[in-house]
Order: structure tokens, then C-alpha cells, then sequence
């Protein structure tokens, strides 16, 4: 069985900290490079220099996982905005209905106060106003 230098290793070693230096999971950039022999190899021939490789990892997953974190988020808010906009210019018989039933609809969706009142720009108090005053109707939306 032919064995592989260590200039080899190490070129692997490199390709692999390259790998996960980019972005890349650890697990797909060692399989690429690698495979399972040769990780459980490297690590073993150069611990330090793997920890430092695995430190890396992780912190580049962690970067990624609060990159989709914030980006789902935003999505969620954009979403939230899209529904609050087709609320309030859906079909009322006044502005003022339309935007109580959509500030209705956002409280009953989990929405803070201060949240509708930033999005109708209003302040929290205003809105809890008029949600309390619309909030027993049933003719609101149109249904007199």
C-alpha cells in the first residue's frame, strides 16, 4: 500500500481550511477533499491545526444560520406589511374603517401596538383607541 506524503496531507489540509475560509460546511468541504478516512487522519496527524479548521466551522455556521435568521424575518415583516396594505385599502364605506379593520386583524395576528402604530404611523395609544372602539362592532367592513 503506497503511503501519501506529508506535503499531500497538508495540501488537503489546505483545500479543506480554503473550503470552510469560503463559506462552506465543514462536513460537505471535508467529504470533497477528503473523505471519512482522511478526516478522522488529519485530525489525529494535526490536531491543532484541525481545531482551528473545526473553530472556523462553526463560526461560519453560526454567521449563516443568523444570515437566515434575519432574512426569514424580514420576510415575515414584508409579508405583514403586504397583508396590512390589502387590509387597509380593501372595500369600506370609510378610511377610518378600513384602517381600524386592518389594525383589528393585525392585533388579532400577534402584532404589538407600538408595531401597528409605527406601520398606520400612528402612536400605540391611538391605535389601542381605536381598536377598543371598533373592537365590539359587527357592521365593520361594510356589512351595515
Amino acid at each position: 500500500m503506497k503511503r501519501v506524503d506529508d506535503a499531500v496531507w497538508r495540501a488537503r489540509l489546505e483545500a479543506v481550511r480554503e473550503r470552510v475560509a469560503a463559506g462552506e460546511a465543514l462536513t460537505n468541504a471535508c467529504a470533497a477533499e477528503l473523505g471519512y478516512i482522511g478526516n478522522h487522519y488529519l485530525a489525529s496527524r494535526y490536531p491543532g491545526e484541525w481545531a482551528q479548521i473545526k473553530e472556523a466551522a462553526a463560526e461560519s455556521a453560526a454567521a449563516r444560520r443568523a444570515r437566515d435568521k434575519a432574512t426569514r424575518r424580514d420576510a415575515k415583516e414584508r409579508r405583514r406589511a403586504r397583508v396590512a396594505h390589502y387590509l387597509a385599502t380593501d372595500y369600506s364605506p370609510t378610511q377610518a374603517e378600513a384602517r381600524a379593520r386592518a389594525m383589528l386583524c393585525l392585533r388579532a395576528c400577534g402584532w404589538t401596538l407600538d408595531a401597528i402604530g409605527k406601520l398606520f404611523e400612528i402612536t400605540r395609544e391611538r391605535v389601542r383607541q381605536v381598536i377598543s372602539e371598533y373592537a365590539g362592532r359587527d357592521d365593520i367592513g361594510g356589512a351595515a
